[in-house]
């Protein structure tokens, strides 16, 4: 099986004598990749759909609060966006830097939207409690 991976393809020999395709993906090294992007979709997903018991599921099995899934999306941003508090709170308490180099700036740059849109001010503040040092331009 040929797989893309980045810029480039990879050639996956996947006989392992079985005749399970399942099982020798999951045995394979590259599986690591599949298995972030796989999990930061289902966490943006979970985010998206507001279900909380999802989210601290996904975050308690080790989902990565900072990786963006495969379009761009940070989880976050994403929480702040659809107006989500006690996600965006949750994500903070598991590791999600306010300080991205990416997902930081721009997460601020939403919570100020969102306090000028909605005249919700918390997640400036929240980013402000977990340690943001993202200026909060007006």
């Amino acid at each position: 099986i040929d797989v893309l991976f980045g810029a480039g393809t990879t050639r996956l020999e996947l006989d392992d004598g079985s005749g399970n395709l399942t099982q020798a993906l999951i045995g394979s090294t590259d599986n690591c990749n599949v298995k972030k992007a796989q999990a930061a979709a289902g966490l943006i997903k979970a985010i998206t759909d507001g279900d909380v018991i999802k989210v601290s599921k996904l975050l308690s099995q080790g989902a990565d609060p900072n990786e963006p899934d495969r379009y761009g999306a940070y989880p976050l941003i994403t929480a702040i966006y659809d107006g989500n508090y006690e996600i965006a709170k949750m994500l903070l308490e598991a590791g999600a830097d306010p300080n991205h180099p990416i997902a930081g700036k721009r997460a601020m740059s939403q919570a100020v939207g969102e306090l000028k849109m909605r005249k919700d001010g918390r997640f400036v503040d929240l980013l402000i409690e977990y340690g943001s040092t993202q200026p909060q331009v007006w």
